[in-house]
């Protein structure tokens, strides 16, 4: 019962009260039991590798609760969410150290650190966020290459592809800019059917409107 107190329940409840008016204190209670009880979990999963794995999502959900901008609503709890990306980042970096040839665990890895990088953008370093999605695509494309095409990888690899389509342009870099622009319109039109994500598919059509309007963005000299 603790275990799906901590896993499910709270999130159920904050999804049902999200967008009533009034329910930021509530909110608040549901992210504060919700640390509460991963940390008791966390101690106790030392040698349960399958609970660590569910900690970590669960501390990735927290934190687009406290606040992730591209989240449709949160607390704007910027640091306190980077704080738990971070958690949860820690958490799949000791699995994949643990079971170096598991694809889940490294692919759960690589989507951890695009989030982690959500969480830099949120609070404002774009530089960090940046290295933090790079390290990230590096993981899921090097999955890519050997035949992973499942839906979390394929909507990971979009994510990451229109993060840095989008801020390495406005760095300056169009060409890598450019590069990253279209992988995203090719990951996006594998994963076309494989998933029913309404964030991932509005990020694809930015990407799609991303990839049009790059070449039209000049430096001046």
């Amino acid at each position: 019962m603790f275990r799906q107190l901590a896993t499910s329940f709270l999130f159920d409840f904050d999804g049902a009260i999200s967008n009533v008016q009034g329910a930021t204190a509530a909110r608040k209670l549901v992210v504060a039991k919700g640390l509460e009880y991963l940390a008791k979990l966390e101690r106790d999963a030392s040698s349960d590798d399958s609970l660590r794995e569910e900690i970590a999502s669960a501390y990735e959900r927290l934190a687009g609760i406290q606040g992730n901008v591209y989240a449709s609503s949160n607390l704007g709890e910027y640091q306190q969410a980077s704080d738990s990306y971070e958690k949860a980042l820690a958490l799949r970096k000791d699995l994949v150290r643990k079971h170096p040839t598991d694809e889940t665990f490294k692919r759960s890895l690589g989507n951890s650190y695009l989030l982690l990088a959500d969480g830099w953008f949120t609070k404002g370093d774009t530089k960090a966020a940046t290295a933090q999605y790079q390290e990230g695509m590096r993981i899921l494309t090097g999955l890519a290459l050997f035949g992973d095409q499942s839906k979390d990888l394929l909507t990971g690899m979009q994510r990451g592809y229109s993060r840095l389509c989008n801020f390495l342009l406005s760095a300056g870099d169009r060409v890598a800019a450019m590069d990253n622009c279209r992988a995203r319109s090719r990951s996006g039109r594998r994963c076309k059917g494989k998933s029913n994500d309404p964030l991932a598919r509005a990020a694809l059509a930015a990407a799609y409107g991303q990839t049009g309007n790059a070449p039209s963005n000049r430096q001046e000299a």
